[in-house]
């Protein structure tokens, strides 16, 4: 299972090929694999969901904090290659961002824009369709 793909690295990381030529050991798809499940420890309230997806189907804000997470490891794990102190990289900043994002989700002070069962968006909210008691999974 993977929320990002290749090209969402790529955005991440300008010289990621080059990157990822110095760590001929592991593959992107490798430290993609690794940055979901890290991602995915901080998501138990949309585990239902995590079935249905992959690099396509995961919400673009979450594509985007996997691939930062990834792109950070594979800098971390080839830091010869960074072309300054990896601390103050911009790399370190997109993960910095991204996991407070996750723990921000996990605390319950952001959520990820996903089509809850019984539930319909109507201008940026959710709203619930029947008057019956909340699911027990809504948070």
């Amino acid at each position: 299972m993977r929320w990002c793909d290749l090209d969402d690295m790529r955005g991440a990381m300008r010289d990621l090929d080059a990157f990822l030529e110095r760590v001929p050991s592991r593959t992107w798809d490798e430290f993609a694999e690794a940055a979901t499940g890290r991602a995915a420890s901080y998501l138990g309230k949309y585990r239902q969901f995590f079935t249905s997806w992959d690099n396509a189907a995961a919400p673009q804000e979450l594509r985007r904090a996997v691939a930062a997470i990834a792109v950070w490891d594979l800098a971390s794990a080839c830091a010869a290659l960074a072309p300054q102190d990896l601390q103050d990289s911009p790399w370190r900043a997109q993960y910095d961002d991204a996991m407070n994002w996750l723990r921000d989700i996990s605390a319950r002070r952001a959520d990820l824009a996903v089509h809850w069962p019984g539930w319909y968006e109507k201008s940026g909210t959710y709203m619930r369709i029947s008057r019956r008691t909340t699911p027990s999974y809504w948070p």
